[in-house]
């Protein structure tokens, strides 16, 4: 859990889960996000009053507005799985930013590899409250 960091449990702090990695152009929750989720629903045990935002950013394939999509039922897979194990939806907000956010540019006239892409894929957990 080293990459899940706290901090004081401020609202606004936030942390990227690690090795958070869909399938690129799909939503359904890959062995890499569940093992990711596994750490956050730790925390969310281990804090019952942890109230957080899960920004989701992703891949710069496809259009903004697929991405956008994407990034939303990607964050609404990981809220129905979360309320699965027992977490209240009331403590999770879902932001999708599709690929307005990259990490790695990759404008249309540019040529980008497959890996480049892909890097921009992430989720990025925003504490609310403690």
């Amino acid at each position: 859990l080293e990459t899940l960091q706290l901090g004081n449990g401020q609202a606004g702090n936030r942390f990227q889960l690690a090795g958070a990695c869909f399938g690129a152009g799909v939503f359904q929750l890959t062995p890499q996000v569940l093992q990711a989720l596994d750490n956050l629903l730790f925390l969310l045990d281990e804090y019952p009053s942890l109230r957080v935002v899960l920004e989701m950013h992703s891949e710069t394939l496809g259009s903004p507005a697929e991405n956008m999509a994407l990034s939303v039922a990607r964050g609404q897979e990981i809220l129905a799985w979360l309320k699965q194990e027992g977490i209240a939806s009331e403590r999770i907000r879902i932001r999708g930013f599709g690929e307005l956010q990259p990490l790695h540019p990759c404008p249309e006239d540019w040529s980008c590899s497959r890996e480049e892409h892909l890097s921009n894929q992430r989720i990025v957990v925003q504490v609310l409250g403690l």
